[in-house]
């Protein structure tokens, strides 16, 4: 072998030997993550109302956090959160997309047949709609994070009571 191929053969094995040695540092690691301050208990997140012209929202989760997410086909919903501790209440981050009915005009369509009638036809096309922050909110309340028209969609975080293991 030449020296350059030489080289190149342990160049190439001290870099595959660093990025082992990196890997197995994270997966040793992995148990000395931190965890999360404060979210080692259920906690329910419920969102409900609506903003626009569409049927009324009404989702609950429930899990011990921090991370929450539900997407569902029908309707084609997704919303994903992440609470953390903020002294006494909690900060939650969220984001809500959903596919929206809308109307762009009217199309004319011309029909076979022997009368070859035009029509008119609503064009529609679903679009998505997105609504994502954050708030500061306290156990149990409420808190509007859209406001619309007199339409509310409302968002309330809760610690979720334990279930009673006292038989009766």
């Amino acid at each position: 072998m030449t020296k350059v191929r030489l080289m190149m053969v342990f160049v190439a094995v001290g870099v595959c030997v660093a990025v082992q040695c990196m890997a197995l540092d994270k997966v040793q690691g992995a148990d000395k993550i931190p965890a999360v301050q404060g979210m080692n208990e259920n906690y329910t997140i419920q969102l409900q109302g609506n903003y626009l012209d569409c049927a009324p929202l009404a989702l609950i989760l429930t899990g011990s956090g921090p991370e929450f997410s539900i997407s569902l086909p029908e309707p084609r919903v997704t919303f994903s959160a992440t609470l953390k501790s903020s002294a006494g209440s909690v900060e939650i981050s969220y984001r809500l997309s959903f596919d929206v009915l809308a109307t762009n005009g009217v199309m004319r369509v011309g029909l076979a047949g022997p009368h070859q009638q035009e029509q008119e036809v609503a064009s529609v096309e679903f679009r998505r709609s997105e609504v994502k922050g954050s708030a500061l909110v306290e156990d149990g309340k409420p808190v509007a994070i859209v406001t619309m028209n007199q339409r509310k969609l409302e968002l309330t975080v809760a610690k979720s009571k334990a279930p009673s293991s006292e038989k009766k």
